[in-house]
């Protein structure tokens, strides 16, 4: 017995026996469980003698596969050999035999042989590959085998209070560690292969169902331990945590030795392994994609890609937090904005001793793209997401599909304190020092990470959505109808700058109309506007581009669909053939074109943003899948509202000249119809300075003075009432059209112009061009025929006489006359009707 408990000298230990030793028996009570230690060995001596064997059996299996394929290829070689020898000692022959012995060797035997030793070498790298990834894999299963057989000791050590077992943990990180680098090596053998040898497809699923299988096991065991980890620093800290001063601290920031070893080495084994995780399922899942015909691994049952999962080590500090504060929003239901205010707080507390110690972790895994506070927020939102999906908002779209009107308000405040809570999220992301600087720029809500917005949660539910637009759309609606109840929702204050200038002073306008005071709209119009870019705003923080193209569809669309039918029915209850010359009416009509000018205006400049380009790029996308043989493309975003409302202020605008040269017709009556004026010899003689004697029409005709009188107060209020655009192209149509009335009534309505008279239509016609006069420099331009028609009684007889022989030759040609008028600086009046005008002056 004594000879048994003999010891080789502590010199001729190997280095492992004796740390296995100094382990296992460091006091004399520990030689007790020499058995249990005895026990252990055994087990494992007959595991790798188990595994050695399958080893053997395997290759065993390979290298007889290969032997019978290299007895093939001899058999073949030999074949050939003895066709070769046959060829040689066959004996002297014509030539023409040889030839054609050759070439059906040349022919066809080379070509069989050629293919055969292709196939030979391609089975030789088949096995050689086959070789590798078993051995690859082999030691996989070794490692996830030896981390299941590394048992704890009874009672958990990794508990607050009690040491970790040092040599099991270690050797459990080492064994995680090998697991890890065997699955890198087999993913890039696995790459290398999808892009060199696509057809080994049964190859690569069955490596890659076995590697399944081991992750399987590896990755719960590995999340099992960083629990217990964090377990050990006592995570969750209390939710009470205000600060250092307090005496209570960040578990991650206040561990140190061991536990702090252990921890980060199981963070940066946790990295490793979910990023090798994700490239393994992008692979996989890109094999698939591209190998349509091949597809031997079931898509459902490889799970694609997530970019944006979270990190597993962020994954497993937020769960027990939420765990931990389900007792206070339980509470806290009716009052959602304390339930936000607890996790800001706690996420704000400690996200110190997540870009302290985590940061550097993630960075010497080389998890590129990852910054430990994006994904520290990113979880902490995440789960509040799931928070308020089971217990709020689950709650209110029942209560409002049962008809509860109370549910508008609730809904509504939960959404603005989304939209807070998203906005401080993002401030506490965009702080990370470790994020690239044009992303620390960028703090725009529309820039909001799905992961980093509980807004997201609307795409996750669609009809939560819906839901949420309809009760936008309502709130909109009722804003606008308090708007419209107030006394100055349609009072425009114009100012006085038009009172105080002369009818003949010109007045200057600019084109360059941008804001509400330009386009003298009424300030309903502005409300309108605001709150449209409020619901625009409250949609941006959406991650999805194809949500906010719907909220925007769904909520603004019909606010302006009703603001312009508004504008109509304040327009049809005006009855404008009985209200000539009432400028309550026709200001009225300016306010609803003011307003529609503007909202034109502002939509138009909203749709060259670079935010509305995209999404009408998006919608083109949408558009061209659905149905590529569109007729055209609309130009704006918001192509359907501006359309509508420009039409109307053209319609109206139309409405507004007709009934102003309705007016004109009423005033002027009389002097239109008296043409016998047009022939009267009447008139002040005078000596002229020949010594002849003529006539002198001193003054505007009596009857003409009241026609322009109204017509400048009425062009005077148009002036004042309409915006400086609108009112430019308004005054040019009235022109043109009193240009046309005029020519027709009384240069073509068959009037005698007794030479005498000219001049005073001369002069009247020029007080009716002064009306004109402030608003461009020469108002004649603007009454192309009226001017032609007083050059053509302008002329003196034999002037008169000369162009109408030519006018009335039937040999001459249209292109001859028209000459002839354009030598007379006569434009726009055709020659028949020169010919008619000439033939009624009496000269």
């Amino acid at each position: 017995m004594a000879d048994l408990l003999l010891f080789p000298p502590s010199s001729k230990l190997s280095s492992s026996m004796a740390e296995f030793l100094d382990h296992n028996f460091k006091t004399l009570d520990d030689l007790l469980k020499i058995t249990t230690v005895q026990d252990n060995l055994n087990k494992e001596c007959l595991d790798l003698d188990r595994h050695l064997m399958d080893l053997s059996y395997r290759f065993s299996e390979v290298v007889a596969s290969f032997s019978s394929h290299s007895d093939t290829i001899k058999g073949f070689l030999g074949d050939l050999k003895l066709k070769l020898s046959n060829f040689r000692v066959s004996g002297p022959c014509d030539e023409s035999a040889v030839n054609n012995n050759i070439g059906s060797i040349l022919s066809k035997e080379l070509p069989l042989l050629a293919k055969e030793v292709g196939r030979v070498e391609m089975v030789r790298v088949y096995g050689e590959t086959t070789l590798k990834l078993e051995a690859l894999v082999g030691d996989l299963e070794d490692s996830v085998v030896s981390i299941m057989n590394i048992n704890p000791r009874k009672g958990n050590p990794m508990i607050m209070g009690s040491a970790p077992n040092q040599y099991e943990v270690e050797t459990k990180q080492q064994k995680l560690v090998m697991a890890i680098n065997s699955i890198n090596l087999i993913e890039d053998m696995l790459t290398n292969l999808v892009k060199s040898q696509p057809q080994w497809s049964r190859l690569l699923k069955a490596v890659d169902s076995r590697v399944e299988q081991s992750l399987a096991i590896l990755r719960p065991q590995a999340i099992a331990d960083y629990r217990a980890l964090l377990t050990c620093i006592g995570w969750p800290p209390p939710l009470s945590v205000k600060n250092l001063d307090q005496g209570e601290k960040n578990p991650l920031i206040v561990m140190h030795g061991s536990i702090k070893e252990n921890y980060s080495q199981s963070v940066l084994s946790l990295c490793t392994l979910q990023h090798s995780h994700i490239l393994r399922r992008a692979r996989i899942c890109s094999q698939l994609r591209h190998n349509k015909e091949n597809r031997l691994l079931d898509l459902g049952a490889v799970q694609k890609p997530n970019p944006n999962e979270l990190l597993w080590t962020i994954e497993e500090l937020v769960s027990p937090i939420y765990s931990r504060m389900e007792p206070h929003i339980a509470k806290w239901a009716d009052k959602p904005e304390f339930i936000f205010a607890l996790v800001y707080k706690v996420t704000w507390d400690l996200v110190d001793g997540v870009d302290y110690v985590l940061q550097p972790l993630i960075d010497r895994a080389r998890l590129s793209g990852y910054s430990a506070r994006e994904e520290w927020v990113s979880g902490m939102v995440a789960g509040l997401s799931l928070i308020l999906s089971k217990q709020i908002f689950s709650i209110l779209a029942n209560r409002y599909r049962d008809g509860d009107r109370e549910v508008k308000s609730l809904w509504l405040h939960l959404v603005d304190l989304v939209l807070s809570f998203d906005k401080r999220m993002q401030e506490l992301v965009s702080s990370d020092l470790s994020l690239p600087i044009a992303k620390i720029a960028h703090t725009d809500a529309s820039l909001l990470s799905p992961r980093s917005a509980v807004i997201h949660i609307f795409c996750d539910q669609p009809e939560w959505f819906v839901i949420w637009t309809e009760i936008e759309l309502e709130d909109a609606e009722e804003k606008l109808k308090t708007q419209l109840e107030k006394d100055t929702a349609w009072i425009v204050d114009k100012g006085s700058k038009f009172e105080s200038e002369s009818p003949q002073s010109q007045i200057p306008e600019s084109f360059l109309l941008s804001t509400i005071e330009d386009y003298r709209a009424p300030p309903i119009a502005d409300s309108t506007i605001k709150l449209v870019f409020s619901l625009i705003e409250r949609c941006r923080s959406l991650p999805n581009v194809l949500f906010q193209i719907q909220f925007i569809k769904l909520t603004t669309s019909p606010i302006l669909h009703w603001f312009l039918d508004l504008l109509i029915w304040q327009c049809q209850e005006i009855d404008l053939s009985a209200s000539l010359g009432d400028d309550a009416v026709i200001s009225t009509i300016m306010n609803c074109i003011n307003a529609a000018g503007y909202c034109v205006s502002v939509l138009r400049e909203w749709s060259e943003k670079l935010t509305f380009l995209e999404m009408r790029s998006t919608e083109e996308e949408i558009q061209n899948q659905i149905d590529k043989a569109l007729p055209e493309t609309p130009t704006y975003f918001f192509d359907e509202e501006i359309e509508k409302l420009g039409k109307f202020q053209t319609e109206w605008l139309s409405e507004i000249m007709a009934n102003f040269l309705r007016e004109f017709d009423n005033y002027s009556h009389d002097y239109v119809k008296n043409k016998k004026q047009w022939q009267e010899t009447g008139g002040e003689a005078f000596d002229t300075v020949d010594g002849s004697s003529g006539f002198a029409v001193l003054s505007i005709s009596t009857e003409f003075i009241a026609v322009l009188d109204n017509l400048q107060g009425r062009i005077r209020n148009l002036n004042i009432g309409l915006n400086a655009k609108d009112f430019s192209d308004l005054w040019r149509s009235i022109a043109g059209g009193l240009d046309r009335f005029i020519f027709k009534s009384l240069c073509l309505g068959g009037t005698k112009f007794l030479d005498r008279r000219t001049k005073q239509f001369a002069i009247d016609m020029k007080a009716l061009f002064s009306v004109f006069k402030p608003f461009c420099v020469r108002p004649e331009a603007f009454f192309p025929f009226i001017s032609d028609s007083l050059k053509l009684l302008a002329m003196s007889h034999e002037e008169a006489k000369h162009l109408g022989m030519i006018l009335g030759a039937l040999n001459s040609s249209v292109d001859k006359r028209k000459l002839e008028l354009l030598r007379h600086g006569i434009h726009h009046i055709s020659p028949r009707k020169a010919l008619k005008i000439l033939r009624n002056h009496i000269y």
